[in-house]
């Protein structure tokens, strides 16, 4: 049965956690922005983490964590392996898949063998140029690239209105990137903790 947006959005808005980054499918992207916009694009900038840990739902996903690819703005998956701690459950007819991630660079973060190979990139809230700065920084870390953005349709940072939002958040995720943690220190830094690196937990 297909699943109704315009029901599901609101639902989930309303009983997920304010840190629960909840990704939806980005081939419904283009239908949940028709109805929901631009409420849903300020509504998911808001939830891109800024602390220790977040927690991912992704919504309606099938093995994986989706994702656009930022070149094409083609749908793609970013396999996730069935140890990792992922909580199955259902609300509002949508099916949602449950992670949790930490901060690669938090002093108290636990040890990289209770790490997955999935990094995770947020970016802002910061200024559209900045944010676009840092993704073309981050970009340049990997060829060909690895990147997938999160919520792509629904993102200002990728999609900006005529009049784009003084401040912009998007989140990325990647699969065995080639920065490593020692670069992912630096280029927070650099920018501020503008960009913070997390990782998925297993």
């Amino acid at each position: 049965t297909p699943i109704d947006w315009r029901e599901v959005v609101p639902v989930l808005q309303q009983r997920l956690p304010a840190n629960a980054y909840i990704n939806y499918p980005a081939s419904a992207g283009y239908v949940i922005d028709y109805y929901f916009a631009p409420g849903i694009r300020r509504e998911i900038s808001q939830r891109v983490p800024c602390g220790a840990a977040f927690i991912l739902v992704q919504v309606d996903g099938s093995g994986g964590i989706s994702a656009v690819d930022p070149g094409g703005f083609s749908s793609l998956t970013v396999p996730v392996a069935p140890e990792s701690s992922a909580d199955m459950s259902d609300l509002a007819g949508s099916r949602l898949t449950t992670y949790q991630a930490y901060e690669v660079m938090s002093n108290g973060s636990a040890g990289r063998t209770t790490e997955t190979r999935i990094y995770f990139a947020a970016i802002g809230p910061a200024p559209l140029d900045m944010v676009r700065e840092i993704l073309s920084a981050l970009y340049a870390t990997d060829e060909p690239r690895r990147w997938g953005v999160l919520n792509g349709l629904l993102s200002d940072a990728l999609l900006p209105p005529p009049s784009p939002p003084s401040a912009v958040s998007v989140l990325l995720v990647a699969k065995d990137p080639k920065i490593t943690r020692d670069e992912m220190q630096q280029m927070s830094e650099r920018y501020g903790n503008k960009v913070r690196f997390y990782a998925l937990r297993r």
